[in-house]
């Protein structure tokens, strides 16, 4: 999307514009004109896909100097007209995750993680639910299931810097001996955790119905990316529902537990010399 000058680039790669002309075409068999034309119109495609801009607009994104030429590259490309592209490929992926969901569970922006991804299920269950047709459940693939697995979700920051924000779930359980949780996190731009609360001291064990829990963090100003989630820890099986995020005042207490741990270290070291 932005002007590339190709002699920076020869010089970044320490040679000469010639030789990097010469080399590049070697390497991947077409000119480096040929190379940055293609990939401003893969780019383009993903725009006509995955968004509503103009197709006139993305044409100059991408830096054609008409719709005209652009429809032409990209004919020749992608043998479709631009407009033909992107009706035919948006009606195909809203098919693709259709088909998905009905046959495997996949539900559009959640994501699957853990320590040992192995040792557990993750899907959805359209028998039991909280409310609605469906919910997200994680089981243990046995009675003996180590470390974690979660549900997760992430999301941009800005519209909650400087507010208390409350994440709510219900959840369901069978047989839940570690535990299963509610999580969130808010990193900042570099990925460094500002706030978090995974229930540690309040996991949900054994047998129990639906009922809501929550977690409640603070959402600095410098914050970036909150993630949230559910998880399982060991042998058990745990079902979630109905999410809900709603902005509260400061009555409300936060469940931070980076804050209880500052509350809870030592103004100074002790015992060093391991006497006492």
């Amino acid at each position: 999307m932005e002007e590339i000058d190709l002699e920076q680039v020869a010089n970044h790669c320490a040679m000469s514009m010639y030789h990097f002309h010469r080399i590049f075409q070697q390497v991947s068999g077409m000119s480096v004109a040929e190379y940055i034309r293609k990939r401003r119109l893969t780019y383009a495609a993903k725009q006509l896909v995955e968004t509503d801009i103009r197709i006139i607009e993305i044409a100059f994104m991408f830096h054609f100097s008409s719709q005209e030429a652009f429809t032409r590259a990209f004919k020749a490309m992608f043998h479709l007209t631009p407009k033909k592209y992107r009706t035919f490929f948006r009606t195909f992926y809203m098919e693709e995750e259709r088909v998905m969901e009905e046959q495997t569970g996949y539900q559009q922006g959640w994501i699957e993680s853990g320590s040992h991804p192995d040792d557990y299920t993750i899907g959805i269950d359209k028998e039991t639910a909280h409310q609605g047709r469906a919910s997200a459940y994680i089981k243990s693939n046995g009675s003996e299931a180590y470390g974690f697995a979660t549900y997760m979700q992430m999301f941009r920051a800005h519209t909650h810097r400087g507010k208390r924000l409350r994440m709510s779930a219900f959840l369901k359980t069978e047989e839940a001996k570690t535990g299963a949780t509610l999580w969130m996190r808010v990193d900042d731009k570099q990925g460094e955790v500002l706030q978090f609360d995974n229930m540690e001291t309040r996991k949900v064990r054994g047998a129990t119905e639906w009922n809501t829990y929550s977690v409640v963090l603070d959402i600095p100003e410098e914050s970036e990316c909150i993630v949230f989630g559910v998880m399982l820890q060991g042998p058990g099986h745990v079902w979630a529902d109905s999410f809900r995020f709603d902005e509260v005042d400061d009555k409300v207490p936060t469940t931070n537990i980076l804050e209880t741990m500052m509350d809870n270290l030592l103004d100074e070291p002790i015992n060093l010399s391991f006497d006492e």
